[in-house]
């Protein structure tokens, strides 16, 4: 090649259709048996006349990155985590609800936290829709990428609207806990048991013994995570929600947390506004929203 700027054509379309091969299992994932055929990598190999080759372009350290997607750069404070983990529970919750309601089954969906005696793990367990082999390699591993943003989601029309927004909401889970241990199932798959040491290596997984669909996280936290009040931060995460959440302390006290409703959380925050401003209260009653 004498051209820089071919050069540098060539090398983008190289790039397009690896990026192409990496999404094309994707679309084949109810054909795992031809994954094996597929090409893994596309290159092509130029040689330059003229000048000289430079593969110069931005790089992420993933390490750094890591750690500023699971710290307080993106969230303020350690107790978010707990929002967030929580955020991925309701949504498998009404996932495979909204998939038993079209075989007209029904499913009474509970979310628990239980602390340790010693204070040393917290384990959040659902009855949601689980996780097999190919949404962990597809999805769970892909920070910044989610299922719920997916066309394997939205071809599904479900009657649901998932509250995961970015995608990297496991990640966030590193600022309370040095070790995570993930047992889940998915219906009519193997249970799976996924330890995750480190942000940045490899997950370790094994077969698990769990019976039923659904996901256990086990978070080892950190010394100074261990202070914290978690039954008091699932409230402030959990008033509005329409799936029971209980929570075990490390005394073995178990606490009921129920919808508080929206009229409360608004009560709440007015104190602060009703001496500065004039307060107007309108309300809301559509198909998708109802409130004040």
């Amino acid at each position: 090649c004498e051209s820089q700027d071919i050069h540098r054509k060539l090398k983008s379309i190289q790039d397009k259709i690896n990026s192409q091969l990496d999404e094309l299992p994707h679309y084949l994932h109810h054909y795992r048996e031809i994954k094996k055929d597929l090409p893994i990598k596309f290159e092509i190999n130029i040689e330059t006349v003229g000048y000289e080759e430079f593969d110069f372009k931005f790089s992420l350290q993933e390490r750094e990155i890591i750690k500023i997607l699971m710290g307080e750069k993106l969230y303020q404070d350690p107790e978010e985590s707990i929002r967030e983990l929580l955020k991925n529970s309701i949504d498998a919750c009404h996932l495979r609800q909204a998939l038993l309601k079209r075989q007209h089954l029904s499913l009474t969906s509970i979310i628990s936290f239980q602390l340790s005696a010693d204070r040393n793990f917290l384990t959040l367990s659902d009855n949601g829709i689980g996780m097999d082999k190919d949404i962990i390699e597809r999805y769970f591993t892909k920070i910044g990428k989610s299922f719920y943003k997916s066309k394997d989601f939205f071809d599904q029309c479900l009657e649901f609207a998932p509250v995961s927004e970015l995608g990297i909401g496991i990640l966030s889970a590193f600022m309370i806990a040095d070790k995570i241990v993930i047992e889940t199932k998915k219906q009519e798959s193997k249970a799976l048991k996924v330890v995750i040491d480190d942000v940045s290596t490899y997950f370790l997984v094994s077969p698990s013994n769990k019976q039923d669909p659904g996901t256990s996280i086990t978070l080892y936290l950190k010394e100074n995570s261990k202070k914290i009040d978690y039954l008091a931060a699932i409230k402030k995460y959990a008033t509005h929600i329409d799936i029971p959440i209980e929570f075990v302390n490390s005394d073995c006290k178990k606490t009921q947390i129920s919808d508080v409703g929206y009229k409360n959380i608004f009560l709440k925050h007015l104190g602060r506004y009703s001496k500065k401003y004039e307060i107007r209260e309108f309300y809301l009653n559509d198909v998708y929203i109802e409130g004040s």
